[in-house]
């Protein structure tokens, strides 16, 4: 009974990959915090159909259940520090098949993830490859503590605060530029230099996913 049920599972989970194959499109945005990486997925969401899938907001959700794992993930974020890749690819995975409808290729923007080459190549090996890594990059670290600040005022979230702040900038250096920098030697990475207003950002992140002209 045991085995019947396991290879139940198995065969679920083939249909279940071979859907996100077949009708799935996979964008990494990256960045900096503060660098405007979910105000840039949810413009685009708006304006191409895109679904903004936020690493950070699923594992916030995750929190607010209140269970053994919730407190372990609520304790790491508070730290700046990493969340095991096989949590969160899970909860990205549980997302994007809710999210994937059969009339059409549905691009996901996975905004804030991956932190660690590990996590990318985990993603990659159980769900999808992506098609490129959208790299929003804002050099001027005391600009991007004013955003958290401003952003402070509204949110609710444990790592808004200059000292949150500095541990993940830390922590971006550490892993997150080695993930750009694996990404790029293969070709997969497009940058905007995200250190202005938000529409004369949008105007060059939108460029990313136009076609291609061809002289």
């Amino acid at each position: 009974m045991q085995e019947t049920e396991q290879k139940k599972q198995e065969i679920e989970h083939q249909k279940e990959q071979e859907k996100i194959q077949k009708l799935c499109q996979v964008v990494f945005v990256l960045g900096p915090p503060g660098a405007g990486k979910g105000t840039q997925s949810d413009l685009l969401e708006k304006e191409f159909g895109f679904v903004h899938v936020s690493a950070g907001e699923l594992l916030r959700n995750e929190v607010e259940k209140k269970t053994e794992e919730s407190e372990k993930i609520n304790q790491l974020m508070k730290d700046g520090q990493l969340i095991p890749k096989e949590i969160t690819t899970r909860l990205l995975r549980q997302n994007i098949l809710e999210n994937i409808t059969e009339e059409k290729i549905t691009t996901f923007l996975v905004d804030g993830f991956p932190r660690k080459i590990d996590q990318g190549e985990y993603f990659e090996s159980t769900i999808k490859p992506c098609e490129f890594v959208l790299f929003l990059d804002s050099p001027n670290i005391e600009d991007l503590i004013k955003r958290i600040q401003e952003r402070a005022k509204l949110s609710k979230r444990v790592d808004d605060n200059v000292d949150s702040f500095r541990k993940r900038i830390e922590g971006y250096k550490k892993d997150c530029l080695p993930v750009i920098d694996f990404y790029g030697k293969k070709g997969k990475v497009k940058e905007v230099i995200a250190d202005s207003d938000i529409d004369s950002v949008y105007q060059k992140v939108r460029q990313c996913f136009l076609p291609e002209k061809i002289d």
